[in-house]
């Protein structure tokens, strides 16, 4: 039992102590990055694609025509990045004709998808993941209704 008592205490100073203090040291060191305290705003500019995939210095376009029901859908953020998630993604929010153009795009195959934290709720939960194409010095063209994809 004496063993266990000393273990159970062990373990609670190195949980409560000594893990802390590492990461603590770790982040000073730079071997740990610091913390970020998360926000609903984005860290990347709205339009900024070139940076989406710095490695590629050919570019091309992009067109999303967005629709729900058939109708445009306005004012909807529409993200593309090389795999859906909040890292590396370049955006547009569509205008009142439901269309986001993007320029500057890296040639290579990226994802459309929907940041969920400031979509409308009028359109329901989109659970869209479009695949595109990006052709170097070419506009591709896209429509994707929401309503498809709940």
């Amino acid at each position: 039992m004496k063993k266990l008592l000393i273990g159970f205490f062990a373990g609670l100073l190195s949980a409560t102590i000594i893990l802390p203090l590492g990461f603590l040291i770790g982040q000073k060191a730079g071997f740990i990055p610091p913390f970020k305290e998360s926000t609903d705003e984005s860290d990347y500019k709205e339009g900024e694609c070139q940076n989406i995939n710095p490695s590629v210095s050919e570019y091309g376009s992009l067109k999303v025509n967005l629709l729900y029901s058939g109708s445009p859908a306005k004012n909807t953020e529409v993200d593309l990045a090389i795999t859906p998630g909040p890292d590396n993604i370049c955006y547009k929010v569509t205008g009142e004709n439901g269309k986001a153009e993007f320029t500057n795009v890296p040639v290579g195959n990226y994802y459309i998808f929907f940041n969920m934290n400031n979509y409308p709720e009028e359109y329901g939960i989109a659970c869209a993941e479009v695949e595109v194409e990006i052709s170097k010095d070419e506009t591709t063209e896209i429509t994707i209704d929401l309503l498809d994809y709940q």
